[in-house]
């Protein structure tokens, strides 16, 4: 089975008639369907390009080059602890940063909410 990771993001036009942020938020989100579904066989993918291609939808350049040290440096180090082989530190560390990278989304988008009260 080969994995469409060029599936086009065909948005409703419900959507098209939405705001430019719900559908930036839905091509994200597409983004991140469409990394996912790579990642379940990733034996059909190069890892490296389609942790870039996730990577990539990051507004922030110095927050995407960040995220893609961080990757690096995470592969580098799985593959070298001698418990990975280096396909499968490739897959742990993109798993590991894209989730990363989607925790600064949702914070980025204020899907999250913080709560700065004094603790009891």
């Amino acid at each position: 089975m080969t994995v469409n990771t060029s599936r086009p993001f065909t948005p409703s036009n419900e959507l098209m008639s939405s705001s430019p942020s719900t559908i930036f938020t839905f091509f994200l989100f597409h983004r991140w369907d469409v990394y996912l579904d790579a990642m379940m066989t990733p034996e059909k993918i190069d890892v490296d390009s389609t942790t870039a291609s996730l990577l990539s939808t990051c507004v922030d350049g110095d927050r995407r080059n960040e995220f893609w040290k961080k990757y690096m440096d995470k592969k580098k180090e799985l593959s070298a602890s001698g418990d990975f082989d280096p396909s499968t530190a490739a897959i742990t560390a993109s798993i590991l940063t894209s989730g990363e990278f989607f925790a600064w989304v949702a914070e980025a988008c204020e899907f999250v909410e913080k709560s700065t009260g004094a603790a009891l």
